[in-house]
């Protein structure tokens, strides 16, 4: 019978890249990407399974924001993360849909590369 060589658990939480998607004010139609790197907080499988069923990266409902409000950690950016941060950030369409679609993609095994940010 073969060993394992790892040992399954999960961690606390773990970073990953963050895309959010402005509309440029300089081209009608095109977008202005900028990156950072996000936090979250791993959950049980069924935990993380009933938040999703229930969230909605398309249209962003109050079910996403509580979602994120219990799986966002932290972030790279200048201002240090706290839970008013948060609320701020996700007030913002397009950080807040950032962060959903960060967060489905790390649960999913979406891999995303980092890219240099874009104006």
């Amino acid at each position: 019978m073969a060993t394992l060589s790892f040992k399954f658990c999960m961690e606390a939480d773990f970073p990953f890249p963050v895309e959010v998607k402005v509309p440029n004010p300089n081209v009608p139609g095109q977008f202005t990407t900028h990156h950072f790197v996000g936090r979250f907080k791993s959950l049980a499988t069924t935990e993380a399974r009933a938040m999703l069923d229930a969230s909605d990266a398309d249209t962003a409902n109050d079910a996403d924001k509580a979602m994120l409000r219990q799986v966002v950690t932290g972030w790279d950016l200048a201002e240090a993360f706290s839970p008013a941060g948060l609320e701020e950030a996700m007030d913002n369409p397009y950080i807040l849909r950032g962060l959903l679609n960060a967060y489905t993609n790390a649960v999913r095994g979406k891999a995303v590369t980092t890219r240099q940010e874009k104006n």
